[in-house]
């Protein structure tokens, strides 16, 4: 290989070479678009050049006039592949991939062991994408022809005007509510902005079917609800006047329409979210429609018949009108025009009570309209500042923090924590009531009395300390002055704030005090007295019915209480608890409690180290004589007087078996014996002697229940017999 110079041919050198510098390059067609050779036609602006006259015929003769130049354009910004989406409906649009991300607050630097942010983005993405609205609405009960406007309801006037009728009058983008939306109108047409170039966003909007897919014929409800559908749809625009977007159809059709936000569901939009949005601007605009019919109805209802005001209330109601400046000067028919407006607002206040009430009392007669929602009572602002009328705000203000004890946050605290400790005596009780089973009189003495003593134990010592200690710990800091625990003068401690806040101490522990007594005396009052209340009836002279000694006619509601036996021996049969003892056991039971609770100690002896107390300092608890008190001891007895009446009556009926069961076998038989009766005489006795046995077993029951009394008889069935 070698290279071969090229000859220059003499036609293409440049002769004038003095002025060849100053002579600018020549541009093809650049001297027909400028104005250099009209400014001076004389003047040689280019170099000189010989051409063959073939080339001179194509270049000058046959070549295109340039009119105007055309306008540049900025070249467009082309994404990596993958990041452009079109729909196969129409493909002509295109949208970017930013307008399918959806909108997560999540940090940039991603913790340890956490998703990464372009995973979740993406995971979201195709969450979104992959959901299906129509059967969301669908789950959610919401009808498609509820989103329709009310210009889409070509109904009969019959189905229209109804009483009945289930169509909305209100178009829903009246109801829509923005806080759903997680983006503002720019926001979502920022989202297809690249580089400059605006382009649409995609989207799903609720739009008319076309011709040939809506449902022309069947019931009224089905047609509507197949004129429109959820349809692929590219957003263009915004309309800030009318609230309403530019959307294009990409159903191959190329339909435009202006629709409201509420029908309109971006792709980046959450469908959940979305779907909410929709119920509750359908729910709002029933509730709307709903109030409106209530009050059209209140406002035809016949007002004669109904309650007038009271007359003692206008003079009041005038005087109140006559407060304002502008209404001091108003004459008497304009006044007589406010009492006429008074008299008909309450009226027809009487008259919604009465719709109201008769809408919930028939309510399937009348379930066309619901009750109206409450009127709408604006929030009190958390923060807010109001002008004060009062004169001497300053001096109220002094004042107030000279006289009140909450002055310091100690005092706060320390209050606090006293009322925690009183709310923990007063959910406490000084009986119980958890055995599990019957007991008997001596067990369920001894469970009272150890769950009394266990109060007074703790309520003497571990309230009383709790207390203390709370108390001790809040002013231990605070020094001297107003709440000075290490005061050592009794004038000084008489005046302070620390002797009134002692008070209030003691009387909210005297209340707690109060309240648990009250608690347990009802609880132990409702514990005993219940199971004697099927006894009521009985008087002193009742007796059992000896024919049934089985079936009890003394059934508690509750379940019973004591457990005992009924034994018999040479005096006849008696009970393994005396009865007479239930009502003394009780009442001492009750009496002691009672009792005991006076013996509690103040707390701020223990406070005040410094100052020298009464020894005999106790909290004020509640009277043996106090009415509540006494009325409390008159029912358990009445209870147990009128319980041990049934008891003792059914112990009666077992005074004819004294003899049976004292009977002496030995003895008897040696007699029977010396009389030497005959072996048939024998045999009959013996006979009886049996039947008599077999008798009484059938007649005893194992246990039997008398009021609260669960009475075992099983071991009279125990019977000495000659066979």
């Amino acid at each position: 290989m070698y290279s071969r110079k090229k000859k220059i041919r003499q036609h293409d050198v440049v002769y004038d070479n003095t002025t060849r510098d100053n002579i600018p390059k020549r541009g093809y067609y650049s001297e027909l678009v400028s104005e250099m050779l009209q400014e001076e036609p004389d003047r040689v602006v280019c170099a000189k050049k010989r051409m063959k006259l073939i080339l001179q015929a194509k270049t000058d003769r046959l070549a295109p006039m340039l009119v105007s130049l055309p306008k540049p354009q900025k070249p467009k910004m082309l994404l990596p592949p993958g990041r452009w989406t079109t729909y196969k409906e129409d493909d002509s649009i295109q949208f970017p991939f930013e307008t399918f991300v959806p909108k997560l607050q999540f940090l940039s630097i991603v913790p340890p062991k956490e998703m990464p942010r372009l995973v979740k983005i993406e995971r979201l993405r195709r969450k979104f994408l992959a959901a299906n609205i129509k059967k969301m609405l669908r789950d959610l009960g919401v009808q498609p022809y509820w989103l329709l406007p009310p210009t889409e309801y070509q109904v009969p006037d019959q189905d229209w005007y109804g009483l009945y009728s289930p169509f909305p009058r209100l178009d829903l983008e009246l109801f829509d509510n923005t806080d759903f939306d997680c983006r503002i109108p720019e926001e979502w047409m920022n989202l297809g902005l690249i580089e400059g170039e605006q382009y649409p966003c995609p989207g799903l909007a609720f739009i008319p079917k076309l011709e040939g897919k809506s449902k022309g014929g069947g019931d009224i409800m089905n047609v509507l609800n197949g004129m429109y559908e959820w349809t692929n749809v590219a957003a263009f625009s915004f309309d800030k006047n009318t609230l309403k977007w530019d959307v294009l159809a990409l159903d191959g059709t190329k339909r435009r329409f202006n629709i409201p936000r509420i029908r309109l569901m971006f792709k980046a939009d959450d469908p959940v979210t979305f779907t909410q949005r929709i119920k509750f601007a359908i729910d709002l605009r029933n509730e709307v429609e709903n109030n409106l019919r209530f009050y059209l109805y209140l406002d035809c209802l016949l007002l004669d018949g109904l309650p007038e005001i009271p007359r003692h209330f206008m003079p009041a109601i005038t005087k109140m009108v006559l407060i304002h400046k502008q209404a001091r000067e108003v004459d008497e028919d304009h006044l007589q025009s406010l009492r006429n407006e008074a008299y008909l607002i309450y009226k027809k206040m009487e008259g919604k009570m009465k719709i109201i009430y008769t809408i919930t009392k028939y309510r399937h007669l009348y379930n066309f309209i619901n009750v109206p929602s409450k009127d709408y009572v604006a929030p009190v602002p958390d923060y807010g500042r109001y002008p004060c009328i009062m004169e001497d705000f300053a001096g109220r203000v002094k004042y107030n923090q000279w006289f009140s004890l909450y002055v310091l946050s100690e005092v706060v605290s320390c209050i606090h924590l006293v009322v925690d400790e009183c709310l923990k005596v007063e959910g406490m009780l000084f009986f119980t009531a958890n055995y599990g089973r019957n007991v008997s009189l001596a067990e369920f003495d001894a469970a009272q009395q150890h769950c009394t003593s266990m109060m007074l134990k703790y309520l003497n010592i571990t309230w009383l300390n709790n207390t203390a200690h709370a108390i001790r710990m809040s002013f231990r800091d605070v020094g001297k002055g107003w709440f000075n625990i290490y005061e050592k003068k009794w004038e000084f401690y008489g005046v302070s704030k620390l002797c009134r806040f002692m008070q209030l101490v003691r009387f909210r522990m005297q209340y707690a005090l109060r309240y648990s007594i009250e608690q347990s005396m009802a609880m132990f009052v409702y514990m005993c007295e219940t199971p004697c209340l099927c006894t009521y009836f009985c008087d002193d002279d009742w007796e059992w019915d000896s024919s049934d000694l089985i079936n009890t006619p003394f059934r508690s509601p509750t379940i019973t209480l004591f457990y005992f036996f009924l034994m018999m021996n040479s005096d006849g049969p008696y009970y393994t608890t005396d009865p007479a003892q239930f009502e003394i056991v009780i009442q001492r039971l009750f009496r002691e409690m009672l009792y005991r609770c006076h013996f509690i100690p103040q707390v701020h002896p223990m406070i005040m180290t410094g100052l020298v107390f009464d020894k005999e300092l106790f909290l004020t608890s509640i009277g043996l004589m106090e009415p509540n008190v006494v009325e409390y001891r008159d029912r358990l007895l009445k209870a147990y007087r009128k319980a041990i009446i049934p008891l003792n009556a059914y112990m009666r009926q077992f005074e004819c078996y004294k003899e049976i069961y004292n009977l002496d076998i030995e003895e008897y038989v040696e007699n029977f014996r010396l009389e030497k009766h005959s072996a048939s005489e024998t045999k009959e006795e013996v006979q009886t002697h049996y039947n008599e046995k077999i008798d009484l077993i059938w007649r005893l029951p194992q246990y039997i229940n008398i009021g609260p009394f669960a009475l075992n008889v099983d071991s009279l069935k125990v019977l000495p017999t000659l066979i």
